[in-house]
């Protein structure tokens, strides 16, 4: 690094100053590709990014996957600096090698007050980086409630989908932000969009145990019995993953226990495999069979057996197993 490089990371402007005074190059850049003006903007040093510009700077300069001054500033929160380069002209959309712009660095970075400028100074909320996300993609999975918020009233498309089939819904309900589901869907969000595995936002939820997105999505009408594209249901998903409070609501609501997925398992298969003892239980009561069997033969029984799963073993010859049930392998 060069001694103007090293004095703007550290914040002295006095030595900046000198340093630029007698000739120094602005845009000189170490090893990685970073500039002073770079070094000042991730560290947030206003002054010095002022006089750099000033000088010159250039603010196309970029380094890590091609993240440009405007990108460092959004993404690190320095409201005065974004301010600054977008006053002197700085690209608003421009992209890294990700295709993120600075809207979407603005968004990881949870700062509204930023996005609100970028979005001031026209920034797009419809691009999107190399896997098809928007701004609004990002800050729902992200769980950033303002962002949004204000992403919506500025217009964001609430159905919009990534290159998985992958809407703002999908990715809030899968990462648990009840706030943002709510959201979403009190602003027309489809509630059945299925990604492109099949999956609707039910089946995101149910799989990762977020219970109140459950009743939620089940309170607007959500299909209990939607299936990915290896014909899961909901149900088996939360058998699967051992969520019980979400079993016991979508028994609740008349979910089916007959559903088989392309395996051949049931849920009572699923959570003997996992060794979810409630949920064996649960579904038992509820009149699940024991005796169903997938496409190699196997049965709850064999699965609880083959895991080491004692107690659901027991559970199952309490209630009637065969204890010398087989496969098909015999």
């Amino acid at each position: 690094m060069t001694p103007l490089l090293l004095a703007s990371k550290q914040g002295h402007v006095d030595i900046v100053r000198m340093l630029v005074d007698r000739g120094a190059s602005v845009d000189a850049t170490d090893c990685q590709g970073r500039t002073a003006l770079l070094c000042a903007t991730k560290k947030g040093h206003v002054d010095i990014v002022r006089r750099l510009l000033d000088r010159g700077a250039s603010m196309d300069a970029a380094y890590h996957y091609r993240r440009t001054a405007l990108m460092w500033a959004s993404g690190h929160r320095h409201v005065d600096i974004v301010r600054r380069l977008l006053d002197r002209g700085a690209s608003v959309d421009a992209t890294d090698r990700s295709g993120r712009t600075a809207l979407m660095w603005a968004t990881d970075g949870q700062r509204v007050d930023i996005v609100r400028l970028l979005l001031d100074r026209g920034a797009s909320m419809v691009a999107t980086d190399e896997s098809g996300r928007t701004a609004l993609m990002w800050a729902s999975k992200k769980g950033h409630v303002d962002i949004v918020r204000r992403l919506l009233d500025r217009g964001a498309s609430v159905d919009a989908t990534d290159r998985f089939g992958r809407a703002p819904l999908h990715w809030a309900s899968a990462h648990g932000h009840v706030d943002i589901v709510r959201m979403l869907l009190d602003r027309g969000a489809s509630m059945d969009a299925t990604d492109r595995s099949g999956s609707a936002v039910l089946l995101w939820a149910s799989k990762h145990g977020h219970v109140d997105i459950v009743r939620m999505l089940l309170k607007h009408g959500a299909s209990m019995d939607s299936t990915s594209e290896i014909g899961r249901t909901p149900l088996q998903w939360a058998s699967a993953h051992g969520h019980v409070d979400i079993v016991r609501m979508l028994l609740d609501r008349g979910a089916s226990m007959d559903a088989t997925d392309c395996y051949g398992m049931t849920e009572v298969m699923w959570a003997s495999d996992r060794g979810h003892v409630d949920i064996v239980r649960m579904l038992l009561d509820r009149g699940a069979s024991m005796d169903a069997t997938d496409r190699s033969g196997s049965m709850p029984l064999l699965c609880a057996s083959e895991n080491g799963r004692m107690d659901i073993v027991r559970m199952l010859l309490d209630r009637g197993a065969s204890v010398d049930a087989t496969d098909r392998g015999g």
